[in-house]
């Protein structure tokens, strides 16, 4: 799954509405404070932290209202009607485990006074209420994957295999001969981020087995060591073997595992979980073609498939993202569709076999929040779908708990009616408040400072096109420099995404863009973003309209918004050009190659290149295979269409990127080599697929002075 990176570097801008353009635009005007003087330049970066004070590790203490959360590397409580409240920072924590601390370690409550914080090496039970650490247990340094129960059992993996540790013992589970396990599962797609996943009640855990043996290894090499040394990893191309998964359930009672018989080895499973009374699981199969699901129900004690529940099917892609949601019975569940266009919670009686759709209309549900008192959805917004807000959901009635345009997420409580809210907009940074649904009370608990407050800071406006079907309405976003003048004429960097899962023109802190863009515009250009069709959050038929020919229907939408700057007076149109990563650096090097007379200069940062080089889930959804498609994967190939490029292009990839591989970039530089293409590339060595560190800064400062020298 493709990720964009989007740095948090929030600040406190005052926000006034700039005038309405002439296509419909919202705009709002982040107005410089008093004591704006400087630039946000690479040189204040190097020598200041730009990101704001923000809450970590937010959670519920155990059957209590209290939530907790760290700040500055110290813990505190709180809830509706209690101060904040201190328990204990990094470096008490420190002292009291003789362990040297870097930041506060990750933790959980045990109960209401007793805190379990993870180290690499250590897990360490302190009580809150006797100001002591109460016990420690040793894991192994080189564990991963840890995940906690309800009743304080946890389980590790170590040299591909699993173990739960209990309060007396370390058990390690039964693994099929030829699998192996990990806490990825193809690759982190259809809802998956872990591989193993403990019952409500703690008495039984669902763990994922798998089999990549016909997958074909990909090699990189490591230069820390004289001679280097050669690793390798397994990468299933689109077209090829893929994954096949064995599921357990382990039975702590019983001390046994049993495997689920799986109605067939072909596709994909995913989303397991566990019915109220936890003695049956449900969870989806999907066939390879990614076009049919089915929620399946399994027995827990024997792993015997029971029956089907209900199935979808599309022409061209069905993607199941959540798992079923069971709450106080074992008669009716939750569980949520794009079955009707948009992405929406659905009930479902298993007596009557019945489905009931309980929210409605253009607007898609991001997340989800369900226990016995609430229901809380995170979702776009019908009316304006840059807008994130939290919805109260009843059988009956459908609520915004808070409408204050901007950005709303939640951590909610798992029994009781509350939530904590993170609110963030484009002219405020992160706000933390806990509110309670039933009586709709709540209360602030935190907000963000302005790390920006002494520095020059961008104008941002919101506005709409048209797309290139000349009728689906498309939102855009403009970030202008700070001494902007509409008597003058800037260059414009177009930041482009354009791919499934994302959207980059957000009501969100910065408008969600990292700290380049707002370098960039404070040297004089523009940075301009548009959501075309095949992006996220509007719904499956604006998604999928891109099926079979990645990039075309996104370029043809992305020429509307070069069309618009045309229309602009303060816009040089000489001087436009492109940015982006990942699938954004795949978008950035197709509009260089179908619009050279527009685009003057790009930058892609590990692209793809060519889709079958990419991997088999996430591409064969989109693209299918390539001996299916093979007309689009060639107009898809950058490769293939190297011959357009006249303007400039400059390429970062990294070494060991296991997202897009090495393979991408290498075999579309060596292609322009063949056909005298000059383009600039920078390699990183040890680098993945988004560069860290001191890396970081150098990607930076290759794009800053790529756009000077060639817009």
């Amino acid at each position: 799954m493709f990720l964009k990176i989007k740095q948090d570097i929030s600040t406190v801008f005052s926000a006034t509405f700039f005038r309405f353009l002439s296509i419909i635009s919202i705009s709002v005007f982040l107005s410089n404070s008093t004591f704006a003087q400087k630039d946000i330049t690479l040189k204040a970066i190097k020598h200041r932290n730009f990101y704001p004070t923000q809450l970590q590790h937010i959670q519920w203490v155990p059957n209590t209202s209290q939530c907790s959360y760290v700040r500055n590397d110290s813990l505190f409580t709180q809830n509706l009607s209690e101060p904040e409240k201190f328990i204990i920072d990094r470096s008490n924590l420190a002292q009291k485990i003789d362990f040297q601390l870097y930041s506060l370690p990750k933790h959980i409550w045990l109960n209401k006074s007793t805190l379990r914080f993870i180290t690499d090496t250590a897990i360490f039970d302190y009580s809150t209420k006797k100001n002591k650490i109460k016990s420690s247990i040793r894991i192994p340094s080189n564990s991963y994957g840890i995940r906690h129960s309800e009743n304080v059992n946890f389980t590790y993996i170590l040299n591909r295999n699993l173990f739960i540790r209990t309060q007396d013992k370390t058990i390690r589970l039964a693994i099929p001969k030829t699998y192996y396990v990990s806490d990825s599962i193809y690759r982190n797609e259809f809802g998956y981020s872990q591989g193993s996943f403990w019952s409500a009640r703690g008495d039984y855990l669902i763990y994922i087995c798998k089999n990549d043996s016909a997958i074909p290894d990909y090699h990189y090499i490591s230069t820390k060591t004289i001679p280097p040394n050669v690793s390798t990893y397994k990468y299933a191309f689109a077209g090829g073997n893929y994954e096949k998964i064995k599921i357990g359930i382990y039975s702590l009672q019983r001390d046994t595992s049993v495997f689920l018989s799986l109605r067939t080895t072909e596709g994909y499973y995913t989303n397991p979980t566990f019915n109220f009374n936890e003695n049956k699981i449900y969870l989806f199969h999907l066939n390879r073609s990614q076009d049919s699901s089915h929620l399946e129900e399994y027995d827990v004690e024997t792993g015997k498939y029971i029956r089907t529940i209900f199935s979808e099917t599309h022409a061209k892609y069905v993607e199941p993202l959540f798992p079923v949601y069971f709450t106080n019975s074992d008669s009716s569940f939750y569980f949520i569709s794009r079955k009707n266009e948009y992405q929406h919670l659905y009930s479902y009686s298993l007596p009557s076999n019945r489905e009931t759709q309980l929210t409605h209309g253009n607007w898609e549900i991001s997340d989800i929040h369900i226990n016995p008192s609430q229901i809380i959805a995170e979702g776009s917004s019908e009316k304006n779908p840059t807008n994130r807000y939290i919805y109260h959901i009843t059988d009956s009635s459908v609520s915004v708990v808070d409408s204050t345009d901007g950005t709303h997420t939640c951590v909610t409580h798992p029994t009781l009616p509350y939530a904590i809210e993170t609110f963030h907009s484009i002219s405020q940074a992160h706000s933390y408040s806990i509110f309670n649904t039933q009586n709709n009370t709540s209360k602030s608990i935190f907000s963000s400072v302005n790390p920006l407050e002494h520095f020059k800071t961008p104008n941002v406006n919101f506005g709409k096109i048209v797309a290139a079907d000349d009728s689906t309405e498309l939102y855009y976003s403009m970030i202008k420099p700070p001494d902007f003048s509409e008597n003058k004429q800037y260059p414009v960097i177009i930041d482009v995404y354009g791919g499934p899962h994302l959207q980059i023109v957000r009501n969100s802190w910065m408008c969600g863009y990292d700290i380049t863009s707002y370098i960039l515009a404070s040297q004089g250009y523009i940075i301009f973003s548009v959501d075309n069709r095949g992006s996220w959050g509007r719904g499956i038929e604006f998604e999928n309209t891109t099926h079979l020919q990645l990039g075309q229907i996104e370029a043809l939408d992305q020429k509307k918004g070069i069309d618009f700057l045309y229309t602009l007076p303060y816009v040089d149109t000489n001087r436009i050009g492109t940015y982006g990563w990942s699938f954004g650096g795949f978008m950035s090097i197709t509009l260089l190659q179908q619009f050279p007379e527009h685009i003057q200069a790009s930058v892609a940062g590990s692209p793809v290149t060519d889709w079958k080089y990419y991997e088999v889930m996430y591409g064969e959804r989109y693209m299918n295979t390539p001996e299916n498609n093979p007309e689009g994967y060639h107009q898809s190939s950058l490769v293939s269409h190297v011959d357009a490029i006249e303007g400039n292009l400059l390429l970062f990839y990294g070494g060991h990127d296991k997202v897009t591989v090495p393979a991408q970039s290498i075999e579309f530089i060596e292609t322009c080599n063949s056909r005298g293409i000059p383009i600039e590339t920078h390699f990183f060595p040890t680098q993945e697929h988004h560069m860290s560190g001191y890396h970081k800064l150098v990607v930076l400062e290759k794009i800053i002075s790529f756009f000077r020298d060639n817009l």
